[in-house]
């Protein structure tokens, strides 16, 4: 904007300059045409006067020649002096001309010197900032490299301590090999220790059998199997109440485990309430991207239009440089009459050369400085792009090493989770072996009890029936004390799901990769500690079973024990019965022998008993012994995982300490190179200002060199064509400049452009770090758009105050130019009319006059309605500068420049153009005068040719009158010519703008509401 408003200013001056010239250069023409004019019509009349009356005299009297002849001469000397006169005021005047072109020379001259200091003194100061920016960008690009160096010792350590996580975990692998090992060899040994159960069984059978053959012969007292059968039942009835008692434990086990399962499920809606945050929490970030996205492709269209802007201006200057090549030839044609002042001005031409040769010299410096200046530029540049792919490539390392680090990480766990799945296998493979061996123990004992109890039953021995029930009692503190094991290892277990379940809330923190690993070992847990509860449900179960057959045993044998008493009595009534027939001694021996038999039968089946008893018991202690060091064992191995679980959630702990660190160095990084972005852009930015304003003067200076060569070539027409060529080798080197400085712009454009690319990439490089940075970067963006809307928006206040304020003053000078103009038009004697001349000669004068007239009256015509034109854009400026500051002041706007700003740029240019055709059409309206001055000064040439030839027989009364409706016809019709022209050029162009005034008024009031 503040560059279109420039170029406006700049086209303006120009018009206005151009404007003034033809002003001032309209009364020097106005009186040199008069006068001249004025001689040759005096002359024109006065040779046709002297020619009737010697006519007159050749009639009347022929004596009267001499006083005629004598009248003539003196009437010629008195014509000659007035022409002297009229000769001498031409020549002051046009002293008086030349001396006020000398002095405003030596007012260029002296501008031009100023200028010359100024640009010096601008040269100085871009070369003292460029060596502060070339200093800043060195300390930047140090600092970089000193990050960067600190960056790589922070991932070196960083690598180092993954590789000990590494060989620790390749350590831990191995030890759980060497347990599984050792887990394979104990269970290649419960497998023999299993086969050697069995072929014990099989003996154990044998010897059920031959017990079963000794039942028929061992019949004991049935009596003290009644006692012990009562103190049994009594017995069971104490084991049912404990049975009971553990029954109602284990039902508030059961609660407990109930409200277990209800945590658990707790936390698992928990962990799916932070699943869905997650996913939210990531569609928010992909949202904010998006959103960036959008504002970098808002910035791009930006700098497209501010490209399609630049292209438009180039447009303008050729436009102009154009025009200005016509207005040099037109000026070149004009050269023709100033070919008596060339010997006047010699010195001050050669001057004003010398002075030009000087200002071609220093620009010369000047563009081997911008040369110099962009050489170092391009430098900084190459040596900024290096430090960015160095930074790039560092950054690119980083990325690597991180990743790779993440992957191994990411192997181990999965192997270790493979490695430990595999142990929970195996583990759960030998707790059901062990349950199966259980089963098969139960089974056995089982079997053996009742055997055990057969032959008790047959062998009817009281201390046999105590012992079984000392070892029932045995049993049932044995199973009393397994489940006071049991309740233990449920409190243990009740211990541990509260510490896992504080351990799920602690993963919970961690993240979702731990949180399936812990949740799978909750599952795990849960099914051993399930698989144990329902083992020892079947426990109990077990011993109800058996508690049940003893007692259907017992009332077995008691059924047993009354049959072999009636046997007994049976046996005894027989006895009884042979009695009699054998004789005392031969009975008494006889019942000796067998009660001795008998007796020393009991006693070996007794001892036998005891002896299987003891065997019986030593085995269940050693399998009971075997079965606790294997839940030992198992127990330790069961430590060892949990202790390997809580050494991967302190590595998983480290792994997201790490990456938080990771994120905050990102975040700092990212923070360093979007200032240091910043800082490039607005480093560039202000460049290109720079070389805008640079443009402008150079623009300026432009300017100010073509209205010294135009004042340079009306001196003479062969210095013209070098002048010309001078002008424009300096208008193509000038416009050349301004291609260099553009293509700078444009570079610097593309650089930005890169800029912002480069953004970008790292915008998708860390976008996985840029949660926590969004909300600030977008709080900043605001704060930052905000500050450079009301920057831009003080700086186009500033500007266009600066604008308005030169062009009020350059179109105040334009309409005091022309008011001075008006003045001297009428005090010119054109416009008062002649003085000089008789009263036949008013008839004969009366034509030219009239044309002159008719011409001085569109001159004024158009002077009004160029001050007119002044006035509507007096008008202009105020409305626009009212429109323009009540724009401003909506703050809550969020484009940087509205529509109608546009319109207003292409309307004032328009503006313009059509105050430069008034200027062409005054322009050619004094063309066209002088041109009628310049055929009547050749018609009076041509009269006073024909003078020296004899007259011919026609009158020249005649001729006189033959000639004047032609000249005045021509004249109407050159003069309605003009008319046309002027009113088609000046006038409707005028209505135009005034309509366009209008139509723009309307357009700022609308876009404004």
């Amino acid at each position: 904007m503040a560059d279109a408003l420039a170029n406006i200013a700049m086209d303006s001056k120009k018009s206005t300059q151009i404007i003034q010239a033809d002003v001032e250069r309209l009364p020097q023409r106005w009186t040199s045409v008069t006068e001249a004019l004025r001689g040759d019509l005096g002359h024109w009349l006065e040779m046709n006067g002297t020619a009737h009356v010697d006519e007159m005299q050749e009639l009347k009297e022929v004596r009267m020649r001499e006083q005629g002849q004598v009248e003539l001469t003196s009437q010629r000397e008195h014509q000659k002096m007035q022409q002297v006169e009229m000769d001498n005021i031409k020549i002051s005047a046009e002293a008086e001309h030349y001396r006020l072109i000398s002095k405003q020379r030596d007012e260029q001259v002296t501008v031009l010197q100023l200028q010359i200091e100024t640009m010096r003194q601008e040269n100085q100061t871009s070369d003292a900032q460029y060596q502060v920016k070339l200093k800043r960008m060195e300390e930047q690009g140090q600092h970089q490299m000193q990050q960067l160096q600190r960056e790589s010792e922070n991932y070196r350590t960083e690598h180092t301590r993954l590789l000990t996580d590494r060989e620790k975990a390749h350590f831990d692998k191995e030890r759980l090999a060497m347990e599984n090992e050792s887990i394979q060899q104990e269970r290649v040994r419960l497998q023999a220790e299993i086969e050697r159960m069995a072929k014990e069984r099989q003996q154990l059978v044998g010897e059920t059998e031959r017990l079963r053959l000794q039942n028929v012969k061992l019949m004991a007292v049935s009596e003290e199997q009644t006692k012990s059968i009562d103190s049994f039942k009594a017995d069971r009835e104490v084991a049912l109440n404990t049975i009971e008692q553990l029954e109602s434990q284990l039902h508030q086990r059961r609660k407990v485990e109930n409200k277990h399962e209800l945590t658990i499920k707790t936390l698992e809606s928990r962990l799916k309430h932070a699943e869905v945050a997650e996913k939210s929490r990531l569609a928010m970030v992909n949202g904010s991207m998006k959103q960036e996205r959008a504002r970098l492709q808002a910035e791009t269209e930006r700098m497209i239009n501010k490209k399609q802007q630049l292209s438009g201006e180039t447009e303008q200057l050729r436009l102009e440089n154009v025009k200005l090549i016509t207005t040099c030839e037109e000026l070149t044609k004009s050269l023709d009459g100033f070919k008596t002042d060339r010997e006047a001005t010699i010195g001050t031409i050669n001057q004003l050369e010398s002075e030009l040769h000087q200002r071609r010299m220093l620009e010369n410096e000047h563009e081997v400085a911008v040369k110099r200046l962009e050489s170092q530029l391009e430098h900084a540049e190459a040596e900024a792009c290096r430090m960015k792919e160095q930074c790039e490539l560092a950054e690119s390392r980083c990325q690597q090493t991180s990743n790779e680090r993440l992957l191994a990480l990411e192997k181990n766990r999965q192997g270790m989770e493979e490695d430990n799945r595999r142990l929970r296998e195996e583990l759960s493979g030998f707790q059901m072996e062990l349950e199966v061996m259980e089963h098969k123990l139960q089974i056995s004992e089982a079997r053996f009890s009742n055997e055990a109890a057969n032959a008790h039953e047959q062998c009817r021995r009281l201390s046999v029936y105590q012992e079984d029930l000392e070892r029932h009692s045995a049993q049932l503190q044995e199973y009393q004390k397994q489940l006071d094991g049991c309740e233990v290892e449920l409190t243990r277990r009740a211990t541990r799901v509260q510490d896992l379940e504080r351990q799920l809330a602690e993963a919970e923190l961690v993240g979702s990769s731990t949180s399936t690993a812990t949740r799978e070992q909750l599952k795990k847990l849960q099914h051993q500690f399930a698989t144990e509860k329902s083992k020892i449900l079947r426990q109990l179960d077990e011993e109800r079973r058996r508690a049940n057959e003893v007692e259907r045993a017992a009332f077995a044998l008691k059924n047993e024990n009354m049959s072999k008493q009636q046997e007994l009595e049976a046996v005894e009534m027989e006895l009884c019965s042979l009695l009699p027939s054998r004789s005392l001694a031969s009975s008494d021996r006889q019942h000796r022998t067998v009660a001795s038999l008998a007796q020393e039968a009991i006693f070996a089946l007794k001892n036998d008993f005891k002896a299987e008893a003891i065997a019986v018991q030593t085995r269940w202690k050693q399998q009971i012994s075997v079965l606790n060091s294997k839940l030992e064992r198992l127990t330790a191995q069961l430590r060892a995982s949990q202790s390997k679980l809580e050494a991967l959630q302190s590595t998983s702990f480290h792994a997201e300490n790490a990456k938080q660190s990771l994120e905050k160095t990102w975040s700092i990084r990212y923070e360093e190179l979007r200032m240091q972005k910043e800082e490039e852009r607005q480093t560039l930015e202000e460049e290109f200002r720079i070389f805008q304003s640079k443009m402008a003067k150079a623009e300026e200076a432009l300017s100010r060199a073509r209205s010294d060569i135009q004042a340079l070539k009306r001196s003479s027409r062969e210095e013209a064509h070098y002048d010309l060529h001078a002008v424009k080798e300096s208008n193509r080197l000038l416009f050349g400049e301004v291609q260099e400085r553009r293509k700078s712009a444009e570079h610097a454009q593309k650089q930005y452009m890169q800029a912002v690319r480069d953004n970008k990439e790292l915008l998708k490089a860390i976008a996985t770090y840029k949660d926590a940075i969004a909300d600030r970067d977008k709080d900043i963006e605001k704060y930052k758009s905000a500050v450079m809307k009301h920057t831009q928006q003080l700086q186009r206040r500033v500007e266009f105050d600066e604008v308005n304020q030169t062009l009020l003053e350059q179109l105040e000078q334009t309409q005091y130019m022309i008011t001075e103009t008006y003045k001297r038009w009428e005090d010119s004697p054109i416009v008062r009319g002649s003085v000089v001349g008789a009263s036949d000669r008013e008839e004969r004068y009366e034509a030219a006059m009239l044309q002159l007239d008719e011409y001085i009256g569109r001159m004024y015509l158009v002077s009004e309605r160029w001050g007119d034109f002044m006035k509507q854009s007096h008008e202009l400026h105020r409305r626009y500068g009212k429109a323009w500051k009540t724009a401003l002041r909506g703050s809550n706007r969020t484009k940087d420049q509205p529509r109608w700003v546009d319109d207003v740029e292409r309307k004032c240019s328009r503006l313009l153009t059509e105050a430069v055709h008034v200027s062409e059409a005054m322009r050619d309206a004094v063309n066209n005068i002088a041109g009628i001055l310049q055929t009547k000064h050749t018609e009076n040439k041509r009269i006073k040719k024909e003078e020296a030839v004899p007259p011919p027989f026609e009158s020249p009364t005649k001729q006189n009158g033959f000639d004047a409706p032609y000249c005045n016809s021509k004249a109407s019709t050159s003069a309605h010519r003009t008319m046309n022209a002027l009113n088609d050029s000046s006038l409707s162009s005028l209505v135009r703008v005034g309509i366009k005034v209008q139509d723009l008024e309307t357009k700022i009031r609308s876009a404004h509401d």
